[in-house]
């Protein structure tokens, strides 16, 4: 009877609401990869858009109007890099799915997409809340390390964006990934990396420069250090033609594209020459970036309900 009553209890003794906006969750997937939620967010006086978010283990994975416009700025920067630092690009290979915002957009440029997922609750999530459609690009529901050791050099571009929860796995962020990684992209392959970097210490972000430059040797780095932060790695220096996304989207997130996109630099070598690409054998990313993820998470507890933190 308590299993069958869960959603009034929980309704009960968790809150929905936080700030001035209501959660209110359409579907929930739970498995051993972790929890996705689908919520309909809207403000509490009931006014403004409702808008439609994928949530996996308490952090916002994607965010779109009911239309499935995308209202995060990192879906319109990762494709405006991948079309920035490779303007030839013909095809593509997209690890980590979400909402599907990022192949289905790509899909939309002419080029060949494939998508690595290693959850099946994210695929059914993205085509019954999102849109995505699975038939348009090349899916393959597996590990991205499995993939990436497989992989031929096949893809113009690979872009990454694996989060599991808060945090990138650690083991997709090894000297041999990012080796694999190579292995899947032609010569001249372009890699589009989105991740999030150390607010206050510098070495876990220097140690993750050394292992993705030990594979792509030319770096550039862009983004919020205080939010996203993208890499662009390459195997020799190349032009950039700089593409912004110019939408359509929400007026508030068109700087924050702009700047990601124009205002990169490229990394110095000195800047991580000093320390070792960090590898499968001795993986210490988990111990690095401990005291930043245990910021982040203590942000989430204060920006989000309980009812969505709550599996």
């Amino acid at each position: 009877l308590f299993l069958l009553g869960r959603e009034g209890y929980l309704r009960l003794i968790t809150s929905s609401t936080i700030g001035q906006r209501t959660f209110s969750i359409v579907a929930e997937y739970t498995s051993v990869f972790g929890n996705i939620k689908i919520a309909a967010v809207r403000a509490l006086d009931g006014g403004g858009a409702v808008e439609r978010h994928f949530i996996e283990d308490g952090v916002i994975q994607a965010q779109t109007s009911l239309n499935n416009q995308s209202l995060a700025e990192y879906s319109y920067i990762l494709r405006s890099l991948a079309h920035s630092h490779a303007p030839s690009a013909k095809s593509a290979v997209v690890f980590g799915l979400g909402a599907g915002i990022v192949p289905r957009n790509l899909v939309r440029d002419g080029l060949r997409v494939s998508v690595v997922e290693i959850n099946p609750d994210a695929l059914a999530a993205a085509a019954a809340h999102f849109g995505f459609q699975a038939g348009a690009v090349d899916m393959h529901l597996q590990d991205a390390r499995t993939f990436a050791h497989n992989c031929t050099r096949a893809y113009d571009v690979a872009i990454v964006d694996l989060f599991r929860g808060d945090s990138v796995p650690d083991y997709l962020r090894t000297s041999e990934f990012f080796a694999d990684l190579k292995r899947c992209l032609k010569t001249d392959g372009v890699l589009v990396l989105n991740t999030v970097l150390d607010t206050v210490y510098d070495e876990p972000n220097q140690r993750l420069f050394a292992t993705i430059a030990a594979a792509f040797p030319v770096l550039y780095l862009s983004g919020d250090r205080y939010g996203n932060s993208f890499v662009v790695g390459t195997s020799v220096p190349r032009p950039v033609e700089i593409f912004v996304d110019h939408g359509p989207m929400p007026e508030a997130i068109v700087p924050l594209v702009q700047n990601a996109v124009q205002e990169f630099r490229r990394l110095a070598p000195d800047e991580y020459a000093r320390w070792e690409p960090v590898s499968d054998d001795r993986n210490i990313f988990s111990v690095l970036f401990a005291k930043a993820d245990l910021v982040d998470r203590s942000t989430l507890v204060k920006n989000l309900p309980s009812r969505i933190l709550v599996n």
